[in-house]
């Protein structure tokens, strides 16, 4: 099954702006549940996120040094659920 992975609502709005800032896993790598694959910075810091789902990294949808808003589909995993 392929999940989209989208950036969560950090702020108290939709509206505040979110910068890609390292994708710490490639197109093809493994990602396990749990794991930091993404750095992002907002206006109040720079925050890791967490796979929710296990999988193989199909798809960058949003790379580095772009600006894309929450609930923003950045990239998508292949999970083998």
């Amino acid at each position: 099954m392929v999940r989209d992975i989208i950036i969560p609502q950090v702020g108290e709005t939709a509206e505040e702006e979110v910068i890609i800032v390292n994708w710490r896993k490639k197109t093809g790598d493994y990602i396990e549940k749990g794991e930091i694959f993404l750095d992002i910075e907002t206006g109040k810091g720079t925050i890791e996120l967490e796979s929710a789902y296990e999988g193989t990294l199909l798809e960058v949808v949003a790379g580095e040094g772009e600006t894309v808003y929450p609930l923003t589909v950045v990239g998508r995993i292949r999970t083998s659920r």
